[in-house]
């Protein structure tokens, strides 16, 4: 869909009124991009504090964080009366959410009706009439989107768009440290389910001789338990400290007939 360069039917009439300074909401960014920085290595909670320093910050009526996945949009945090709520899906195609993604720009919308680059259906569907959308850009891709809403037309201007487009900045590092700790510890998890249930025992060793893993397998072939706390096999409800050669792994197999 093109977007015609020049003045469009969405901008300010002359008549509408002047939208209050940026400055004394500025110190409320400051706060917020603080806050994002230290916030918990936690996708949904980097989102939940996302959508609320929006409403803390922009006369909006709704505020919502949401995570691109392939060709739609789905919405991880939503606050206020405006706006999709958690778990709805938008469409990249013919949204101001995927122009935001497909150009990584931030996008101001002041009157849905009579944008073309919005969908009309949606919009009214989530009682959305004017917004603001910044994606969250982290080495040249977008990882997520933040948007303020108002169910009024012209309720934003370009200097919400600046203030939102500061707090996106700090949002895009605290969500890519989030996500990338959270595929980790996916993957960490995953690999322990497989170890866990392998036909073949295996024992983890310290340098100093400790058993500090020992799957399923390796327990029931060397008649031990092995408690991950303290890292002491216990045979046959006694217990003992049961030292072994240093070495990254030792693996043990049931000996054949």
């Amino acid at each position: 869909m093109s977007v015609p360069a020049g003045p469009a039917t969405w901008a300010r009439p002359a008549s509408a009124p002047p939208h209050a300074p940026a400055d004394g909401r500025l110190h409320l960014v400051v706060q917020a991009q603080r806050d994002l920085a230290c916030s918990p290595r936690d996708p949904e909670q980097v989102f939940d504090l996302l959508a609320t320093a929006v409403l803390s910050i922009f006369d909006a009526e709704g505020a919502v964080a949401a995570e691109p996945q392939g060709d739609q949009v789905v919405a991880r945090a939503s606050l206020g009366t405006s706006g999709p709520p958690v778990g709805a899906v938008i469409p990249v195609h013919g949204t101001l959410s995927g122009v935001a993604l497909r150009t990584l720009e931030p996008q101001l919308c002041r009157d849905a009706d009579s944008d073309p680059r919005t969908s009309t259906d949606i919009s009214r569907r989530h009682r959305t009439r004017s917004s603001i959308i910044v994606p969250l850009v982290q080495d040249g891709v977008a990882i997520g989107l933040v948007a303020a809403l108002s169910s009024t037309p012209f309720a934003f201007d370009e200097s919400d768009l600046d203030l939102l487009s500061l707090l996106a900045d700090v949002a895009a590092g605290s969500l890519d440290a989030a996500l990338r700790k959270s595929r980790q510890q996916t993957l960490e998890a995953r690999s322990a389910s497989i170890v866990e249930v392998l036909a073949e025992g295996l024992v983890e060793i310290s340098d100093e001789g400790r058993a500090v893993f020992a799957n399923r397998s390796a327990q029931r072939m060397l008649g031990f338990t092995w408690d991950p706390g303290s890292g002491i096999l216990s045979p046959a409800g006694r217990s003992c400290m049961r030292t072994a050669p240093p070495g990254r792994w030792q693996s043990c197999r049931r000996a054949s007939p």
